[in-house]
């Protein structure tokens, strides 16, 4: 599992999208992912510049939750988006 905290993920610009209704087709490669508003919405902010902490604060005011319920969201969907490919993260390494 990897910690978040510090950590500035960045989406791979490499990708094919197809939205329908509330959901997004993001293809990779040879990959299908199927990604709902929120966690397009997180993947949208993985641009290499903000941390995990700051996406929950934006997706807290966005959809009304508290931050700290945001957070665990975040940290799931990040955790979806890296092992799914779609996200590189910085030199830290994992935890």
């Amino acid at each position: 599992m990897i910690d978040w905290t510090d950590r500035t993920p960045q989406n791979v610009g490499e990708v094919w999208t197809r939205r329908s209704g509330d959901e997004t087709a993001v293809y990779h490669g040879d990959s299908l992912h199927i990604l709902n508003a929120s966690a397009l919405a997180i993947w949208e902010l993985c641009d290499g510049a903000t941390h995990a902490g700051e996406m929950a604060q934006a997706i807290a005011e966005v959809t009304g939750l508290d931050v700290a319920s945001a957070e665990i969201d975040v940290r799931r969907a990040l955790d979806d988006l890296y092992s799914g490919g779609l996200i590189t993260i910085d030199e830290g390494g994992e935890e």
